[in-house]
C-alpha cells in the first residue's frame, strides 16, 4: 500500500512531467516555424526554442507548486496557449494585397517558366 508521501511524490513528478514536457514540444514545434521564417537550420532553432520552453515550464513549476491543481492546470494551459497562438501568427499566411505588390521575378529552371517573389535555385541531391 502506498503512502500519502508517496502519493506527494508521483503527483509532484507527474506535474513537472507535464510542466516541461508541454513547453518543450509545443515550443520545438514554435522553433520549426521560426526556423522556416528566417531560413535557418530547423533542427538547431527547434533544440534551443525547445529548451527556452522548457526552463519557462519548470520555473512556472517552481512557481506553482505550492498552489492548487486549478491553478497548475490554468498556469500549464495559458502557457500552451500562449506558444500555440505564437505559432499561429509566425504561420498565417501573406495576405493578397502583400503578395501583389511585391516584384515578381521571370525565372526558367530546365523547361519550365514561372514568375515567383522568390529566386528559386534548382537542387539537386549528390549522395
Amino acid at each position: 500500500m502506498e503512502t500519502t508521501e508517496n502519493k506527494e511524490i508521483k503527483n509532484d513528478q507527474l506535474w513537472l512531467t507535464l510542466f516541461t514536457v508541454i513547453p518543450v514540444v509545443s515550443a520545438s514545434n514554435l522553433g520549426r516555424e521560426l526556423s522556416l521564417l528566417l531560413g535557418i537550420n530547423s533542427i538547431l532553432v527547434s533544440a534551443i526554442v525547445g529548451g527556452v520552453g522548457g526552463a519557462i515550464g519548470f520555473g512556472l513549476y517552481q512557481f506553482t507548486k505550492e498552489s492548487s491543481m486549478i491553478a497548475g492546470v490554468l498556469t500549464l494551459l495559458a502557457l500552451f496557449i500562449s506558444i500555440i497562438m505564437l505559432i499561429i501568427i509566425i504561420d498565417s499566411p501573406r495576405e493578397d494585397k502583400a503578395i501583389i505588390n511585391e516584384e515578381w521575378e521571370s525565372q526558367q529552371i530546365g523547361t519550365l517558366i514561372f514568375i515567383s517573389t522568390d529566386r528559386l535555385e534548382l537542387q539537386t541531391n549528390t549522395s
